[in-house]
Protein backbone atom coordinates (compact mmCIF):
# COMPACT_ATOMS: atom_id res chain seq x y z
CA UNK A 1 0.00 0.00 0.00
CA UNK A 2 1.21 3.41 -0.75
CA UNK A 3 0.14 6.21 1.12
CA UNK A 4 0.87 10.08 0.19
CA UNK A 5 -1.33 13.82 0.15
CA UNK A 6 0.20 14.53 -3.07
CA UNK A 7 -1.98 13.12 -6.13
CA UNK A 8 0.73 13.32 -8.61
CA UNK A 9 2.41 11.48 -6.52
CA UNK A 10 0.57 8.99 -5.75
CA UNK A 11 -0.67 8.84 -9.46
CA UNK A 12 3.26 8.19 -10.31
CA UNK A 13 4.38 5.32 -7.75
CA UNK A 14 1.22 3.77 -8.23
CA UNK A 15 1.86 2.86 -12.52
CA UNK A 16 5.96 3.59 -11.81
CA UNK A 17 6.13 -0.52 -11.65
CA UNK A 18 4.89 -4.05 -13.26
CA UNK A 19 3.75 -5.04 -9.36
CA UNK A 20 2.37 -8.23 -10.51
CA UNK A 21 6.17 -8.98 -12.50
CA UNK A 22 7.44 -8.09 -9.08
CA UNK A 23 5.37 -10.40 -7.23
CA UNK A 24 3.46 -8.25 -5.66
CA UNK A 25 -0.26 -7.07 -5.22
CA UNK A 26 -0.60 -3.32 -5.15
CA UNK A 27 -3.96 -3.16 -3.08
CA UNK A 28 -3.80 1.03 -3.66
CA UNK A 29 -3.11 4.64 -2.39
CA UNK A 30 -4.60 6.39 0.20
CA UNK A 31 -4.52 10.18 0.34
CA UNK A 32 -3.39 10.60 4.29
CA UNK A 33 -2.66 8.72 7.29
CA UNK A 34 -6.25 8.63 8.29
CA UNK A 35 -7.31 6.54 5.47
CA UNK A 36 -4.13 5.07 5.44
CA UNK A 37 -4.79 3.44 9.08
CA UNK A 38 -8.04 2.43 8.38
CA UNK A 39 -7.12 0.75 5.42
CA UNK A 40 -4.18 -0.76 7.53
CA UNK A 41 -5.56 -2.89 9.67
CA UNK A 42 -8.00 -4.06 7.54
CA UNK A 43 -6.50 -5.39 4.56
CA UNK A 44 -3.27 -6.08 6.53
CA UNK A 45 -0.52 -5.12 3.70
CA UNK A 46 3.18 -7.07 4.39
CA UNK A 47 4.89 -3.61 2.70
CA UNK A 48 3.59 0.35 3.47
CA UNK A 49 5.57 2.61 1.41
CA UNK A 50 4.54 6.37 3.15
CA UNK A 51 5.41 9.40 2.63
CA UNK A 52 6.82 11.60 5.66
CA UNK A 53 5.14 15.02 5.29
CA UNK A 54 1.71 14.34 6.04
CA UNK A 55 -1.49 17.09 7.58
CA UNK A 56 -3.00 15.42 10.55
CA UNK A 57 -1.16 12.04 10.64
CA UNK A 58 2.02 12.33 9.78
CA UNK A 59 4.24 9.43 8.26
CA UNK A 60 6.44 8.61 12.10
CA UNK A 61 2.52 8.95 13.56
CA UNK A 62 0.97 6.21 11.36
CA UNK A 63 4.10 4.09 11.57
CA UNK A 64 3.89 4.18 15.49
CA UNK A 65 -0.07 3.63 15.26
CA UNK A 66 0.43 0.78 12.84
CA UNK A 67 3.52 -0.89 15.06
CA UNK A 68 1.20 -1.13 17.99
CA UNK A 69 -1.70 -2.93 15.96
CA UNK A 70 0.45 -4.82 13.56
CA UNK A 71 4.45 -4.88 14.66
CA UNK A 72 5.71 -7.24 11.91
CA UNK A 73 3.80 -4.97 8.78
CA UNK A 74 7.24 -3.38 6.81
CA UNK A 75 7.22 0.29 5.88
CA UNK A 76 9.46 2.22 3.43
CA UNK A 77 9.89 5.75 3.69
CA UNK A 78 9.32 8.46 1.89
CA UNK A 79 11.82 11.89 2.03
CA UNK A 80 12.73 14.62 0.92
CA UNK A 81 15.97 16.97 1.55
CA UNK A 82 16.00 18.04 4.41
CA UNK A 83 13.31 15.57 6.00
CA UNK A 84 16.01 14.46 8.72
CA UNK A 85 14.24 14.74 11.72
CA UNK A 86 11.70 12.55 10.00
CA UNK A 87 13.72 10.24 8.92
CA UNK A 88 15.88 9.96 12.39
CA UNK A 89 12.50 9.24 14.46
CA UNK A 90 12.02 6.36 12.03
CA UNK A 91 14.95 4.64 11.99
CA UNK A 92 13.86 4.30 16.04
CA UNK A 93 11.27 2.51 14.86
CA UNK A 94 14.33 0.09 12.98
CA UNK A 95 13.28 1.38 9.68
CA UNK A 96 15.70 0.06 7.40
CA UNK A 97 14.60 1.61 3.89
CA UNK A 98 14.53 4.92 2.68
CA UNK A 99 13.59 6.45 -0.98
CA UNK A 100 14.54 10.17 -1.66
CA UNK A 101 12.15 12.14 -3.78
CA UNK A 102 11.27 11.70 -6.67
CA UNK A 103 11.55 8.30 -6.87
CA UNK A 104 13.01 6.26 -9.39
CA UNK A 105 11.97 3.00 -11.10
CA UNK A 106 15.31 0.95 -10.07
CA UNK A 107 15.29 2.02 -6.84
CA UNK A 108 11.82 1.09 -5.69
CA UNK A 109 12.20 -2.07 -7.35
CA UNK A 110 15.32 -2.75 -5.42
CA UNK A 111 13.48 -1.83 -2.21
CA UNK A 112 10.46 -3.66 -2.16
CA UNK A 113 13.03 -6.88 -3.38
CA UNK A 114 14.80 -6.23 -0.29
CA UNK A 115 12.03 -5.74 1.99
CA UNK A 116 10.13 -8.98 0.50
CA UNK A 117 13.82 -11.38 1.27
CA UNK A 118 13.71 -9.65 4.55
CA UNK A 119 9.78 -10.68 5.24
CA UNK A 120 10.53 -14.62 4.01
CA UNK A 121 13.51 -14.84 6.22
CA UNK A 122 11.15 -13.83 8.74
CA UNK A 123 8.54 -16.01 7.90
CA UNK A 124 10.60 -18.68 7.60
CA UNK A 125 12.93 -18.43 10.90
CA UNK A 126 8.70 -18.12 12.18
CA UNK A 127 8.14 -21.16 10.71
CA UNK A 128 11.32 -22.85 12.10
CA UNK A 129 10.65 -21.57 15.62
CA UNK A 130 7.18 -22.92 15.73
CA UNK A 131 8.70 -25.79 14.25
CA UNK A 132 11.04 -26.74 16.89
CA UNK A 133 8.38 -25.54 19.30
CA UNK A 134 6.10 -28.11 18.62
CA UNK A 135 8.63 -30.57 18.49
CA UNK A 136 9.83 -29.53 21.58
CA UNK A 137 6.47 -29.84 23.12
CA UNK A 138 6.34 -33.68 21.92
CA UNK A 139 9.51 -34.23 23.20
CA UNK A 140 10.22 -32.58 26.85
CA UNK A 141 7.86 -35.14 29.09
CA UNK A 142 11.35 -37.40 27.21
CA UNK A 143 13.97 -34.64 27.93
CA UNK A 144 12.02 -34.50 31.45
CA UNK A 145 12.54 -37.97 32.53
CA UNK A 146 15.82 -38.35 30.67
CA UNK A 147 17.86 -35.45 32.83
CA UNK A 148 15.99 -36.38 35.94
CA UNK A 149 17.70 -40.53 35.94
CA UNK A 150 21.01 -39.13 34.04
CA UNK A 151 20.99 -36.49 37.25
CA UNK A 152 20.19 -38.56 40.05
CA UNK A 153 22.18 -41.40 39.29
CA UNK A 154 25.16 -39.73 37.54
CA UNK A 155 25.35 -36.02 38.42
CA UNK A 156 26.59 -35.17 35.62
CA UNK A 157 25.08 -32.00 35.07
CA UNK A 158 26.82 -28.96 36.80
CA UNK A 159 25.27 -26.08 38.47
CA UNK A 160 24.87 -23.61 35.49
CA UNK A 161 24.01 -26.52 33.20
CA UNK A 162 20.78 -27.70 35.64
CA UNK A 163 19.99 -23.81 35.61
CA UNK A 164 19.39 -24.27 31.83
CA UNK A 165 17.69 -27.29 32.35
CA UNK A 166 15.16 -25.82 35.01
CA UNK A 167 14.94 -22.86 32.67
CA UNK A 168 13.57 -25.08 29.93
CA UNK A 169 11.27 -27.14 31.92
CA UNK A 170 10.16 -23.92 33.58
CA UNK A 171 10.77 -24.27 36.85
CA UNK A 172 10.65 -21.50 39.03
CA UNK A 173 13.33 -20.54 42.07
CA UNK A 174 12.95 -22.46 45.46
CA UNK A 175 13.38 -25.65 47.24
CA UNK A 176 12.79 -28.84 46.30
CA UNK A 177 12.82 -32.31 47.74
CA UNK A 178 13.62 -35.66 45.95
CA UNK A 179 11.56 -38.93 47.00
CA UNK A 180 12.13 -42.29 46.45
CA UNK A 181 9.21 -44.81 46.49
CA UNK A 182 9.95 -48.58 46.55
CA UNK A 183 7.10 -51.21 46.54
CA UNK A 184 7.05 -54.05 48.81
CA UNK A 185 6.89 -56.30 46.05
CA UNK A 186 8.14 -56.64 42.86
CA UNK A 187 5.84 -55.42 40.04
CA UNK A 188 5.33 -55.15 36.51
CA UNK A 189 5.87 -51.22 34.60
CA UNK A 190 2.27 -50.55 34.54
CA UNK A 191 2.12 -50.74 38.35
CA UNK A 192 5.19 -48.99 38.94
CA UNK A 193 3.75 -46.55 36.37
CA UNK A 194 0.30 -45.84 38.34
CA UNK A 195 2.05 -45.46 41.46
CA UNK A 196 4.04 -42.52 39.81
CA UNK A 197 0.59 -41.10 38.30
CA UNK A 198 -0.74 -41.51 41.64
CA UNK A 199 1.74 -39.80 43.53
CA UNK A 200 1.92 -36.97 41.20
CA UNK A 201 -1.92 -36.50 41.42
CA UNK A 202 -1.72 -36.37 45.14
CA UNK A 203 1.14 -34.67 45.96
CA UNK A 204 -0.03 -32.17 42.79
CA UNK A 205 0.23 -31.70 39.53
CA UNK A 206 2.02 -28.38 40.00
CA UNK A 207 4.33 -29.22 42.91
CA UNK A 208 5.81 -32.35 41.22
CA UNK A 209 8.30 -30.84 38.67
CA UNK A 210 10.07 -34.19 37.60
CA UNK A 211 9.64 -37.45 37.64
CA UNK A 212 10.35 -40.71 36.47
CA UNK A 213 10.65 -45.25 37.45
CA UNK A 214 14.16 -46.18 37.39
CA UNK A 215 13.95 -49.92 37.52
CA UNK A 216 11.78 -50.85 40.39
CA UNK A 217 12.11 -47.31 42.39
CA UNK A 218 9.35 -44.31 41.38
CA UNK A 219 11.59 -41.37 41.84
CA UNK A 220 9.87 -37.49 41.78
CA UNK A 221 11.54 -34.01 42.42
CA UNK A 222 8.88 -31.88 44.28
CA UNK A 223 8.63 -28.35 45.51
CA UNK A 224 9.04 -28.46 49.51
CA UNK A 225 6.90 -28.20 52.13
CA UNK A 226 6.31 -29.03 55.92
CA UNK A 227 7.53 -32.69 57.00
CA UNK A 228 4.33 -33.51 58.64
CA UNK A 229 2.62 -32.71 55.50
CA UNK A 230 4.62 -35.23 53.04
CA UNK A 231 4.58 -37.38 55.55
CA UNK A 232 0.47 -37.56 55.03
CA UNK A 233 0.45 -36.93 51.32
CA UNK A 234 2.57 -39.86 51.06
CA UNK A 235 0.62 -41.98 53.19
CA UNK A 236 -3.23 -41.49 51.02
CA UNK A 237 -0.60 -42.61 48.07
CA UNK A 238 -0.05 -45.55 50.19
CA UNK A 239 -3.70 -45.62 51.05
CA UNK A 240 -4.52 -45.14 47.10
CA UNK A 241 -2.32 -47.42 46.30
CA UNK A 242 -3.55 -50.08 48.62
CA UNK A 243 -6.85 -50.22 47.38
CA UNK A 244 -6.18 -50.80 43.68
CA UNK A 245 -3.54 -53.06 43.51
CA UNK A 246 -3.80 -54.68 47.34
CA UNK A 247 0.45 -53.68 47.78
CA UNK A 248 2.17 -50.70 49.46
CA UNK A 249 5.65 -49.25 49.45
CA UNK A 250 8.29 -47.39 51.19
CA UNK A 251 9.09 -44.13 50.87
CA UNK A 252 12.52 -41.99 51.52
CA UNK A 253 12.21 -38.25 51.42
CA UNK A 254 15.35 -36.16 51.24
CA UNK A 255 16.36 -32.85 53.00
CA UNK A 256 15.30 -29.55 50.94
CA UNK A 257 17.94 -28.25 48.82
CA UNK A 258 18.02 -26.24 45.72
CA UNK A 259 17.11 -27.64 41.77
CA UNK A 260 20.73 -27.89 40.70
CA UNK A 261 21.38 -30.46 44.11
CA UNK A 262 19.26 -33.49 43.05
CA UNK A 263 21.98 -35.96 42.60
CA UNK A 264 23.14 -35.07 46.57
CA UNK A 265 19.18 -35.32 47.74
CA UNK A 266 18.71 -38.34 45.19
CA UNK A 267 21.79 -40.06 47.14
CA UNK A 268 20.47 -39.11 50.55
CA UNK A 269 16.71 -40.23 49.88
CA UNK A 270 18.49 -44.04 48.41
CA UNK A 271 20.06 -43.86 51.61
CA UNK A 272 17.34 -43.19 53.79
CA UNK A 273 15.54 -46.20 52.25
CA UNK A 274 18.21 -49.08 53.27
CA UNK A 275 16.81 -48.20 56.46
CA UNK A 276 13.01 -49.42 55.96
CA UNK A 277 15.08 -53.00 56.63
CA UNK A 278 14.13 -51.45 60.83
CA UNK A 279 10.46 -50.41 60.61
CA UNK A 280 7.38 -52.26 59.46
CA UNK A 281 6.03 -52.35 55.81
CA UNK A 282 5.36 -49.11 54.34
CA UNK A 283 7.42 -46.95 56.27
CA UNK A 284 7.85 -43.39 55.27
CA UNK A 285 11.91 -42.04 56.47
CA UNK A 286 12.43 -38.18 56.29
CA UNK A 287 15.71 -37.09 57.70
CA UNK A 288 13.58 -34.80 59.64
CA UNK A 289 12.18 -37.95 61.75
CA UNK A 290 15.00 -40.35 61.78
CA UNK A 291 17.33 -39.27 64.57
CA UNK A 292 19.81 -41.88 65.03
CA UNK A 293 21.36 -43.78 61.82
CA UNK A 294 22.36 -46.81 62.43
CA UNK A 295 26.04 -47.13 63.31
CA UNK A 296 27.19 -49.67 61.24
CA UNK A 297 27.20 -49.09 57.91
CA UNK A 298 29.13 -51.82 56.44
CA UNK A 299 26.29 -54.15 58.20
CA UNK A 300 23.68 -51.90 56.54
CA UNK A 301 25.49 -52.33 52.81
CA UNK A 302 25.26 -56.04 53.47
CA UNK A 303 21.98 -55.90 54.33
CA UNK A 304 20.94 -54.16 51.06
CA UNK A 305 23.36 -56.35 48.78
CA UNK A 306 21.07 -59.70 49.98
CA UNK A 307 18.15 -57.73 49.18
CA UNK A 308 19.28 -56.69 45.58
CA UNK A 309 20.94 -60.21 45.11
CA UNK A 310 17.28 -62.11 45.49
CA UNK A 311 15.87 -59.69 43.29
CA UNK A 312 18.27 -60.48 40.52
CA UNK A 313 17.49 -63.94 41.12
CA UNK A 314 21.16 -64.61 41.73
CA UNK A 315 21.50 -67.75 43.85
CA UNK A 316 25.26 -67.52 44.18
CA UNK A 317 25.69 -63.75 44.92
CA UNK A 318 22.69 -64.36 47.34
CA UNK A 319 24.57 -67.18 49.31
CA UNK A 320 27.44 -65.02 49.24
CA UNK A 321 25.86 -61.71 50.25
CA UNK A 322 24.44 -63.82 52.55
CA UNK A 323 28.07 -65.37 54.13
CA UNK A 324 28.96 -61.59 54.34
CA UNK A 325 26.07 -60.38 56.34
CA UNK A 326 26.53 -63.35 58.64
CA UNK A 327 30.04 -62.20 59.81
CA UNK A 328 29.43 -58.87 59.89
CA UNK A 329 26.18 -59.36 62.29
CA UNK A 330 27.96 -61.65 64.23
CA UNK A 331 31.28 -59.63 64.53
CA UNK A 332 29.10 -56.15 65.02
CA UNK A 333 28.55 -54.61 68.20
CA UNK A 334 25.05 -55.15 68.34
CA UNK A 335 22.80 -56.87 71.30
CA UNK A 336 21.04 -59.92 70.72
CA UNK A 337 17.85 -57.97 70.09
CA UNK A 338 19.35 -55.77 68.20
CA UNK A 339 20.93 -58.38 65.58
CA UNK A 340 17.17 -60.06 65.74
CA UNK A 341 15.55 -56.93 64.87
CA UNK A 342 18.38 -56.88 62.28
CA UNK A 343 17.40 -59.97 60.36
CA UNK A 344 13.93 -59.99 61.04
CA UNK A 345 14.19 -56.79 59.06
CA UNK A 346 15.84 -58.07 56.41
CA UNK A 347 13.74 -61.67 56.47
CA UNK A 348 10.24 -59.09 56.05
CA UNK A 349 11.86 -57.46 53.07
CA UNK A 350 12.54 -60.54 51.21
CA UNK A 351 9.58 -62.61 52.14
CA UNK A 352 7.04 -59.55 51.24
CA UNK A 353 8.82 -60.25 47.69
CA UNK A 354 6.79 -63.32 47.24
CA UNK A 355 3.65 -62.38 44.44
CA UNK A 356 1.20 -64.56 46.30
CA UNK A 357 -0.68 -63.19 49.11
CA UNK A 358 -0.90 -66.55 51.07
CA UNK A 359 2.96 -67.47 50.46
CA UNK A 360 3.77 -63.85 51.69
CA UNK A 361 1.73 -64.55 54.95
CA UNK A 362 2.60 -68.03 55.69
CA UNK A 363 6.39 -66.82 55.56
CA UNK A 364 5.97 -63.56 57.75
CA UNK A 365 4.19 -66.04 60.07
CA UNK A 366 7.18 -68.67 60.37
CA UNK A 367 9.70 -65.87 61.74
CA UNK A 368 7.47 -65.45 64.69
CA UNK A 369 8.62 -68.77 65.84
CA UNK A 370 12.15 -67.93 65.90
CA UNK A 371 14.01 -66.56 69.27
CA UNK A 372 17.76 -66.83 68.51
CA UNK A 373 20.40 -64.95 66.20
CA UNK A 374 21.28 -68.64 64.35
CA UNK A 375 17.27 -69.00 64.21
CA UNK A 376 17.42 -66.26 62.74
CA UNK A 377 20.19 -66.55 60.46
CA UNK A 378 18.95 -70.08 59.03
CA UNK A 379 15.21 -68.52 58.26
CA UNK A 380 16.93 -65.58 56.65
CA UNK A 381 19.21 -67.61 54.25
CA UNK A 382 16.43 -70.07 53.35
CA UNK A 383 13.68 -66.98 52.52
CA UNK A 384 16.13 -65.78 50.29
CA UNK A 385 17.28 -69.03 48.53
CA UNK A 386 13.38 -69.62 47.65
CA UNK A 387 12.79 -66.27 46.63
CA UNK A 388 15.74 -65.90 44.44
CA UNK A 389 15.08 -69.44 43.36
CA UNK A 390 11.26 -67.59 41.60
CA UNK A 391 13.11 -64.67 40.82
CA UNK A 392 15.89 -67.05 39.04
CA UNK A 393 13.06 -68.50 36.99
CA UNK A 394 11.54 -65.42 36.23
CA UNK A 395 15.04 -63.84 34.57
CA UNK A 396 15.77 -66.75 32.87
CA UNK A 397 12.40 -65.71 30.65
CA UNK A 398 11.35 -62.37 30.93
CA UNK A 399 12.65 -60.28 28.24
CA UNK A 400 13.76 -56.76 28.90
CA UNK A 401 11.18 -54.50 27.50
CA UNK A 402 13.85 -52.01 26.58
CA UNK A 403 15.81 -54.05 24.46
CA UNK A 404 12.64 -55.50 22.98
CA UNK A 405 11.41 -52.07 21.82
CA UNK A 406 15.35 -51.50 20.42
CA UNK A 407 14.78 -55.12 18.14
CA UNK A 408 11.45 -53.78 17.23
CA UNK A 409 12.60 -50.25 15.85
CA UNK A 410 15.66 -52.03 14.40
CA UNK A 411 12.61 -54.19 12.00
CA UNK A 412 10.48 -51.01 11.26
CA UNK A 413 13.56 -49.09 9.92
CA UNK A 414 16.29 -51.26 8.71
CA UNK A 415 15.87 -49.29 5.28
CA UNK A 416 17.36 -45.91 7.26
CA UNK A 417 20.75 -45.71 6.85
CA UNK A 418 20.74 -43.24 9.96
CA UNK A 419 19.70 -46.49 11.83
CA UNK A 420 22.32 -46.82 14.84
CA UNK A 421 22.09 -47.25 18.37
CA UNK A 422 22.80 -43.55 19.00
CA UNK A 423 19.60 -43.05 16.58
CA UNK A 424 17.43 -45.27 18.18
CA UNK A 425 18.14 -43.89 21.80
CA UNK A 426 17.93 -39.89 20.49
CA UNK A 427 15.04 -39.92 18.34
CA UNK A 428 12.71 -43.07 19.65
CA UNK A 429 13.77 -44.18 23.25
CA UNK A 430 15.21 -40.59 24.72
CA UNK A 431 18.01 -42.65 26.85
CA UNK A 432 21.50 -42.48 27.70
CA UNK A 433 22.96 -44.06 24.29
CA UNK A 434 25.82 -45.86 26.51
CA UNK A 435 23.33 -47.21 29.13
CA UNK A 436 21.08 -48.67 26.34
CA UNK A 437 24.30 -50.16 24.95
CA UNK A 438 25.16 -51.88 28.19
CA UNK A 439 21.08 -52.94 28.65
CA UNK A 440 21.15 -54.36 24.88
CA UNK A 441 24.62 -56.61 25.50
CA UNK A 442 23.29 -57.67 29.00
CA UNK A 443 20.30 -58.94 27.28
CA UNK A 444 21.49 -60.07 23.68
CA UNK A 445 25.20 -60.97 24.93
CA UNK A 446 26.03 -59.25 21.55
CA UNK A 447 26.53 -55.42 20.67
CA UNK A 448 24.03 -53.50 18.96
CA UNK A 449 25.94 -53.34 15.71
CA UNK A 450 26.90 -56.91 15.19
CA UNK A 451 23.10 -57.38 16.23
CA UNK A 452 22.29 -54.32 13.42
CA UNK A 453 24.62 -56.28 10.90
CA UNK A 454 23.19 -59.85 11.24
CA UNK A 455 19.28 -58.52 10.52
CA UNK A 456 20.32 -56.38 7.69
CA UNK A 457 22.41 -59.41 6.15
CA UNK A 458 19.66 -61.89 7.40
CA UNK A 459 16.74 -59.42 5.60
CA UNK A 460 19.30 -59.05 2.45
CA UNK A 461 19.69 -63.11 1.95
CA UNK A 462 15.63 -63.35 2.28
CA UNK A 463 15.01 -60.94 -0.40
CA UNK A 464 17.54 -62.48 -2.86
CA UNK A 465 15.76 -66.05 -1.93
CA UNK A 466 12.40 -64.80 -2.41
CA UNK A 467 13.12 -62.43 -5.48
CA UNK A 468 14.32 -63.15 -8.99
CA UNK A 469 14.64 -59.96 -10.10
CA UNK A 470 15.73 -57.68 -7.39
CA UNK A 471 19.12 -55.86 -8.48
CA UNK A 472 22.10 -55.62 -5.87
CA UNK A 473 21.52 -51.98 -5.46
CA UNK A 474 17.55 -52.38 -4.76
CA UNK A 475 18.17 -54.45 -1.50
CA UNK A 476 21.34 -52.69 -0.69
CA UNK A 477 18.74 -49.74 -0.53
CA UNK A 478 16.06 -51.84 1.18
CA UNK A 479 18.68 -53.01 4.11
CA UNK A 480 19.74 -49.69 4.76
CA UNK A 481 22.82 -48.93 2.12
CA UNK A 482 21.38 -46.67 -0.15
CA UNK A 483 24.25 -44.85 -1.42
CA UNK A 484 26.88 -47.53 -1.42
CA UNK A 485 26.08 -50.70 -3.42
CA UNK A 486 29.34 -51.66 -3.62
CA UNK A 487 30.23 -51.41 0.63
CA UNK A 488 26.75 -53.56 0.78
CA UNK A 489 28.14 -56.33 -1.62
CA UNK A 490 31.34 -55.77 0.74
CA UNK A 491 29.84 -56.42 3.75
CA UNK A 492 27.39 -59.24 2.50
CA UNK A 493 30.16 -61.42 0.85
CA UNK A 494 32.35 -61.21 4.43
CA UNK A 495 29.29 -62.07 6.25
CA UNK A 496 27.61 -65.21 3.96
CA UNK A 497 31.05 -66.49 1.97
CA UNK A 498 30.11 -65.18 -1.35
CA UNK A 499 28.99 -62.16 -3.72
CA UNK A 500 25.27 -61.10 -3.93
CA UNK A 501 24.97 -62.30 -6.93
CA UNK A 502 26.14 -65.17 -6.61
CA UNK A 503 23.81 -65.90 -3.56
CA UNK A 504 21.09 -64.99 -5.80
CA UNK A 505 21.85 -67.62 -8.18
CA UNK A 506 22.66 -69.92 -5.96
CA UNK A 507 19.20 -69.35 -4.34
CA UNK A 508 17.12 -69.64 -7.93
CA UNK A 509 19.33 -72.53 -9.11
CA UNK A 510 16.56 -75.08 -10.23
Amino acid sequence: MFVDDEALEREGISHLLNWEENGISFLGAAKNGVEAYDWILKSKPDIVLTDMKMPVVSGIDLIEKVRKELPETAFIVLSGYGDYDFTSKAMLYGIKHYLLKPVHEESLRTALHSVQAELEQKRQEKRTVNGLTGKLERVLPYVKEQFLRSQALTGIYKQQESRDFQTLFGVSDGLFRVVVLLPEQTCDFIKKYALRNIAEEMLGWDTVVLSTVMEEKVVLVFQTMPALEIRSCIQKVQGSYEHYFQMTFSAAVSRAESFSEIHQMYQEAAALLKLRYDFPAGAVLLPESIHTYREDSELLSHIDAVYQAVQAGKLEEVNYQLELFRNSLQQGKLSSGAKLNCCGGLYRAVAMLAADTHRREALLRQFQAVHSEAEALNAVREVCNQIAELFNGRRLEKKNPIVESVVKLVYENISNPELSLKWIAHNRLYMNEEYLGRLFYRSKSQKFSAFLTTTRMEMAKKLFENTKNLKVHEVARMTGFPEDAQYFSKVFKSFTGVSPQAYQKQAHRS
